[in-house]
């Protein structure tokens, strides 16, 4: 909850002088320099291990360590079903028995799972 100011509902309201904020003085203090005086020469120069000529060839492989097959993902799209609710019964003993052995697995994994099973079987 926000904290009321009185200001707002007395107008003749005053501040106390207690919080007004201090006056600092700001005699002899030095001013921080702009970044436009950093030396360019401090950064490091990318270009002199490279040349002006450009290969014709491409290589075949790349310089990052990745592997080229990427795992195929199946999406998936929410859609709304309505279940008996002993078929939902099931689903949840079959899901903390899973967590019981120490792995995890979600509900709508076992239905697909039931699903894909059903539509192999067809």
């Amino acid at each position: 909850m926000r904290k009321p100011r009185p200001q707002d509902f007395d107008p003749d309201y005053k501040v106390p002088a207690s919080l007004q904020p201090e006056a600092i003085d700001i005699q002899g203090s030095v001013p921080i320099k702009p970044h436009a005086t950093v030396k360019k020469a401090a950064l490091p120069d990318r270009t002199e291990n490279r040349s002006e000529k450009r290969t014709e060839i491409r290589s075949e492989f790349r310089s990052e360590n990745r592997s080229v097959a990427l795992p195929i993902k199946r999406r998936t799209k929410r859609y709304s079903f309505e279940f008996y609710d002993d078929q939902i019964q099931q689903i949840r003993r079959i899901k903390i028995e899973t967590e019981m052995q120490g792995e995890t697995i979600a509900m709508s994994e076992i239905v697909r799972m039931a699903i894909d099973q059903y539509l192999n079987n067809q």
